[in-house]
This record gives structure tokens, C-alpha cells and sequence, in this order.
């Protein structure tokens, strides 16, 4: 596994509509970003997030939105991601 082929695989259809439905889940069953972040964790690694862990993911997610609310479009085709 080379860095490039981790780069592709990361965008294939199955990882992303894995990730879509995580995210999903995630908000569905919890109520608040903090709640989400730790439903998505501790599926995911079977632990907390640490401290700097959880403040690059927070992060993460205030430039995900601020992009995705600049872009609709492009929110709604990630979210319609794999869809015939």
C-alpha cells in the first residue's frame, strides 16, 4: 500500500458511502456536536478521542461546514454520493 493508493482508496464509493452512513448514524442519535464526535470515536477506534485529537477534529468540522455552507451543491453530491 503505497501513500498514493490510500489517497484513491479513501475517496472510493465504498469508503465515502461508509463515512456518509456513519455520519448518519451519528446524527441521528445524538443531540450535540460533542455527543457525535464521541459516537463516532468510539465506534470507530473503541476509544475517546484525546484532548488534541478531539480539538483537530472540531477543527476539522468548523471548515467542513464553512465550506459545505458555501457550497450547497457540493454538500448535497456528497450526500447523494453513490446514488443511481
Amino acid at each position: 500500500n503505497t501513500p498514493l493508493q490510500a489517497l484513491v482508496t479513501l475517496n472510493d464509493v465504498q469508503f465515502v458511502e461508509a463515512a456518509r452512513a456513519l455520519a448518519e448514524v451519528a446524527l441521528l442519535t445524538a443531540k450535540t456536536d460533542d455527543a457525535r464526535l464521541d459516537a463516532v470515536t468510539t465506534r470507530v477506534l473503541a476509544r475517546p478521542f484525546r484532548p488534541a485529537e478531539r480539538a483537530i477534529a472540531f477543527e476539522s468540522l468548523a471548515a467542513l461546514r464553512t465550506e459545505y455552507a458555501a457550497k450547497p451543491a457540493e454538500a448535497k453530491k456528497l450526500i447523494g454520493y453513490g446514488e443511481k
